[in-house]
């Protein structure tokens, strides 16, 4: 999906992606360059992402991802994925409390 359909889920709280064979990002460029910080799904507070063998990353626009409230991330079989967003980009996490159902994991950023 891009950026802005993203943005228009402001109300989405959970985001379970699961099965999909096919999907290699989930959030795309768009075709116009943009820089700063870009807040998506600000009230997403849990995110599975679950048997997508060809994910290689969550988001790949190039800007400051923002999640301001995400707290629980779980990643499993994705065997692609080897960062959560593309290398040179930070993403914020500023709430995120556990990954992959580990309570006493502390993140600061989901690509460490």
């Amino acid at each position: 999906m891009s950026p802005s359909v993203a943005r228009g889920a402001r109300n989405l709280r959970i985001l379970d992606i699961k099965d999909c064979d096919s999907m290699e990002e989930m959030i795309t460029k768009e075709e116009q360059k943009g820089e700063g910080i870009m807040t998506l799904f600000p009230l997403l507070k849990h995110l599975t992402l679950q048997r997508l063998p060809k994910l290689v990353h969550f988001f790949l626009k190039e800007c400051t991802l923002e999640i301001p409230i995400l707290r629980y991330v779980l990643i499993d079989d994705c065997p692609e994925m080897k960062t959560f967003v593309k290398q040179g980009i930070f993403v914020s996490t500023p709430s995120l409390a556990s990954v992959n159902n580990d309570d006493e994991v502390k993140v600061d950023d989901l690509n460490k």
